[in-house]
């Protein structure tokens, strides 16, 4: 199977190159090798020439020399290894190899020639056993030159050929360099087309894709190429510019829906703000919220004056549970989102109190925050296949806060209407004491003087009359000081004239001229307090009714009052050792004494919280604002 990837390609077209260089260099060294090994078979057959015409001089001149057997010697052994090649020595000595004969032709020259030398031989024999001066001497002088003219020839002839044998060789030398010259040419035209071809077109096609992509063309197909790895790289180019695509379509869907719920947010957050009546608010804010999350449901809480509860204020979606519904901040989802103000996603939310009996799903808290304070939390609840993305965390997060604005701007406009409210009652209160005191205050004390004078003229007459009329003279005087505590209790508030120390120490004066129980007075501020006319009035009141409540219902044996100053706040506490009560089944509206406290104590903008439990005695705690403190 012929290889499809580039790189199976080139290494190819690699190897075909080193193969062709290899045997063109393999046949080069093999062509001077042979030209080598002829040159020396041709210098060898050169050298027997020499040695014919040598030993012919030898043994027409000086035949009995030794040289002349030498010569002999190295002729037959050279002769012999031209022919059927072996062993034998150069002209240097040195030992060299020579091959056979390579072809028949050459094998008859030689045998020719070994024909006449065998003459020769014998010839160069016999002359050297005759005198000089005999006629068979002469005779063999003149066959010895023939027959070396003869071998001179027939050497010529057979150096000749092996001449033409090791031309021939050349020649076809030159032959395979000039078809691997042809072929390497063809290679590399070959190589230059399929890189042009497979590699520089492609990677021109490739650039021009990679830039349109960077111009931000996404349209434009990245075109097929090759089974390669650059048509592998223009596939992974055309799906990325897909992806691409895919993702610019889905980041402007998504920049359209950030903007239409942004422009949906804003108007939402007109529209609360706009709201003044906390109820409808607050159902308007789970309402759009909701909606704006495309949630299953939105539920929004609040925490209590305590600060230990989040109450359950408003919903939508979802089962309604009937109100009111509590969760503890000290646990749950609430701990985080209360009391570290921060926004929670969880997977389910089912722990929640405001969420049991709802089916699981995927919900996110944001705490109401306004600044460094958290009024409550708004949670909104999807199935668990829709989970929130982290824009839609921020976004409830800042809704949340926009509320959080609202329902201040709507607490604060309650109050103004109940401070208008206040100061309606207050007018109404000052009119109506004005009236007590011009008219029924007068009239008693009217009453009072003629009941004097009266029982100063019937005195000397009669006991009995006297007596009554002291009856009657004392009850004027209780009603007057009624009527002017009641003028004093809805005329214009002042500030006190006593600070509270010296008012509660009276207070408790009072009670221990009534009761026969110890009471402990601990008041903790460093210096004085002093409170509005209104407030001490009303926590004075509170006070008293503890007090009164330990006497008539405690049995307590000691009673201790603490005032001391808690984060920001005063902090009256009235405790007692006597035998408590069941808070659930006595705090009930039938229980005047302490409705009567609580309202007191909302009436100044005051909390009061009863701890007691049977057999452990009762503690009252009251909290007020810190007022100004004024002589």
């Amino acid at each position: 199977m012929v290889p499809q990837t580039l790189r199976h390609r080139f290494t190819l077209l690699l190897a075909l190159f080193f193969l062709l260089v290899t045997i063109s260099a393999g046949v080069t060294l093999a062509g001077l090798r042979t030209q080598r090994n002829d040159a020396l078979i041709i210098n060898l057959a050169g050298r027997q020439r020499m040695l014919t015409q040598q030993m012919t001089w030898m043994a027409l001149n000086r035949p009995q020399e030794p040289a002349l057997e030498q010569n002999m010697a190295r002729f037959e052994e050279t002769l012999h290894a031209l022919k059927d090649g072996g062993q034998i020595q150069d002209a240097f000595g040195r030992p060299v190899t020579l091959p056979p004969a390579p072809d028949q032709e050459l094998h008859n020259l030689l045998d020719q020639v070994w024909e006449s030398w065998n003459t020769f031989e014998s010839s160069l024999l016999r002359i050297r056993s005759l005198p000089p001066e005999s006629e068979e001497y002469s005779q063999l002088s003149q066959s010895i030159q023939t027959n070396a003219q003869t071998i001179l020839a027939q050497l010529d002839d057979v150096v000749s050929a092996f001449e033409a044998r090791a031309q021939s060789k050349v020649s076809r030398l030159w032959v395979v360099q000039a078809v691997f010259l042809l072929v390497g040419i063809s290679l590399l035209v070959f190589g230059t087309l399929f890189v042009r071809r497979r590699v520089v077109v492609p990677l021109e096609q490739l650039g021009q894709a990679a830039r349109r992509i960077g111009a931000g063309d996404l349209e434009s197909v990245v075109p097929r190429l090759w089974d390669d790895e650059l048509g592998e790289l223009a596939g992974v180019m055309e799906a990325m510019r897909r992806e691409l695509a895919a993702s610019r379509s889905h980041l402007q869907h998504r920049v359209d829906q950030r903007t239409n719920e942004l422009v949906e947010a804003f108007e939402f957050s007109q529209e609360i703000v706009s709201r003044l009546d906390l109820d409808s608010l607050l159902q308007s804010v789970t309402d759009r919220c909701r909606k704006l999350m495309n949630a299953r449901e939105a539920r929004l809480c609040l925490i209590q004056q305590n600060g230990r509860a989040l109450e359950l204020v408003a919903g939508q979606g979802g089962p309604h549970p009937t109100m009111p519904v509590f969760q503890p901040v000290e646990r749950g989802i609430a701990l985080e989102v209360v009391g570290e103000g921060k926004t929670v996603v969880r997977q389910h939310c089912t722990d929640c109190a405001h969420m049991s009996g709802h089916e699981p799903g995927v919900c996110v808290a944001a705490p109401l925050k306004t600044g460094e304070t958290v009024l409550g939390a708004l949670c909104v609840v999807r199935p668990e296949n829709t989970p929130f993305s982290v824009e839609e965390v921020q976004a409830l997060t800042l809704l949340a806060n926009t509320a959080a604005i609202a329902i201040t701007n709507a607490r604060l406009v309650d109050q103004e209407r109940e401070q208008a409210r206040q100061s309606a009652i207050l007018t109404e209160r000052q009119r109506l004491a004005a009236e007590l005191h011009d008219h029924l205050a007068q009239t008693l004390s009217f009453l009072r003087l003629k009941t004097e004078q009266i029982a100063a003229l019937v005195h000397p007459q009669g006991e009995t009359v006297a007596e009554e009329l002291l009856h009657i003279q004392t009850t004027l005087d209780t009603a007057y000081d009624q009527v002017r505590d009641a003028i004093e209790g809805i005329a214009p508030a002042r500030m006190a004239a006593e600070n509270l120390r010296d008012s509660l120490a009276k207070c408790l004066d009072e009670f221990k001229s009534l009761a026969s129980v110890p009471v402990a007075f601990r008041f903790e501020p460093p210096g004085p307090v002093f409170l509005p006319q209104v407030v001490e009035t009303q926590v004075l009141h509170i006070v008293r009714e503890s007090l009164a409540n330990v006497q008539r219902h405690a049995r307590a044996s000691q009673v201790t009052v603490r005032i001391h100053r808690d984060n920001g706040e005063l902090t009256i506490e009235i405790g007692d050792d006597g035998q408590g009560f069941d808070p659930h089944q006595d705090i009930s509206p039938n229980h005047l004494g302490l409705n009567i406290m609580r309202t007191r104590a909302e009436r100044i903008g005051a909390r009061l919280d009863i701890q007691t439990r049977p057999g452990q005695g009762t503690k009252v705690t009251l909290r007020l604002p810190e007022y100004e403190e004024q002589p």
